[in-house]
């Protein structure tokens, strides 16, 4: 089976209302409270080392019999950023996807705090919005956190290197 590390789209931070368990390592949650200040869509979400996905991917995830999760309620809440750039905009259910599995052995599991996911797993996700996640095999990812600051440097140059070269074919 192969699998995939996944850094979903980051669409806000922890609310007021989290609570944690400072006496584990690392630190522990126990009680979720995800505070939007934006969203680009995307229905799987981060807020390191917490995942969110819409009610509606939870319902799909356990719908495939997926091992190395359990959803769990989530408090979410619309920072003014939000309101601001959202004007009106309304969020659909989330739930907490809690990872529980082990990496490369289950369909969910953390390794080095990122989040792996099996093939199986990554086919149901991609049912869903997911533009602005990094997907890469676990192979291709890099796990030294330095090289992997070089690696998103170099994926947004390239990146903007390509906007640059559509824009003047568009002059053209």
């Amino acid at each position: 089976m192969k699998y995939y590390v996944v850094e979903p789209e980051v669409a806000g931070r922890w609310g007021d209302n989290i609570v944690l368990d400072h006496s584990a390592e690392p630190v522990r949650v126990e009680r979720l409270h995800y505070q939007f200040d934006g969203w680009l869509g995307d229905e799987l979400l981060a807020s390191h080392p917490v995942y969110i996905c819409t009610a509606q991917v939870g319902t799909a995830l356990e719908a495939a019999g997926l091992s190395g999760f359990r959803l769990s309620d989530v408090e979410v809440s619309r920072s003014s950023q939000f309101r601001e750039l959202h004007p009106g905009r309304k969020l659909p259910p989330f739930r907490w996807l809690q990872v529980t599995g082990e990496a490369e052995r289950d369909d969910f599991g953390l390794r080095s705090g990122r989040l792996v996911v099996s093939d199986r797993a990554l086919s149901c996700l991609r049912r869903f919005t997911l533009t602005q996640a990094r997907i890469r095999t676990v192979d291709e990812f890099e796990w030294d956190p330095a090289k992997h600051t070089e690696q998103l440097f170099a994926e947004a140059k390239a990146w903007v290197d390509k906007m640059r070269k559509q824009r003047e074919a568009r002059k053209k």
